[in-house]
């Protein structure tokens, strides 16, 4: 299975943490979608080897943690990152900002934490942005208004402040 170019297995009962094979072996990835199941444990920064990889969609499991740097390292081709419904927590890492070609970035219900990376501004593709019931705080930074293809961006839940960037 070493060619795999999509996997889903969404709305199923896997539990137990994503296997590590699956970053190792199927490095020709450009859709994984593990939505809808008991899956548990960090995401491992593996998932960063997954270089062709333009849609992630984790929706829904217990996965938790925070996602690192390193997780967003080689991911220059992601175009949806689907996170929403799960444990995720610390910072949003600001690298996420670095990924030009990403329309779709959903961070909701979640426990992420600190202020909003003004990176994301560089998001310039983005037309979704979800990031309601999370922990976040302070000013919304004025760089969202960078965001020329935005359609959606929905904050609601956190504890942020501010002027609302245009």
């Amino acid at each position: 299975m070493t060619e795999l170019r999509q996997l889903a297995l969404y709305n199923n009962d896997h539990t137990g943490e994503i296997p590590v094979t699956i970053y190792d072996n199927l490095i020709h990835l450009v859709y994984l979608n593990l939505q809808d199941n008991g899956l548990t444990g960090e995401l491992r920064p593996e998932v960063g080897q997954l270089a062709s990889l333009r849609k992630l969609i984790l929706f829904n499991n217990e996965l938790e943690g925070p996602v690192h740097a390193l997780h967003l390292a080689n991911l220059d081709e992601l175009e949806y990152l689907g996170l929403s419904g799960n444990k995720f927590s610390g910072s949003i890492a600001h690298q996420i900002g670095n990924i030009p070609s990403l329309e779709y970035l959903y961070l909701d219900n979640n426990r992420f934490t600190g202020t909003l990376p003004s990176k994301l501004g560089l998001l310039s593709s983005l037309k979704s942005f979800n990031l309601d019931n999370n922990e976040v705080f302070g000013n919304i930074p004025t760089e969202i208004g960078n965001m020329v293809d935005l359609e959606y961006l929905s904050f609601r839940g956190n504890s942020l402040s501010g002027a609302i960037p245009t």
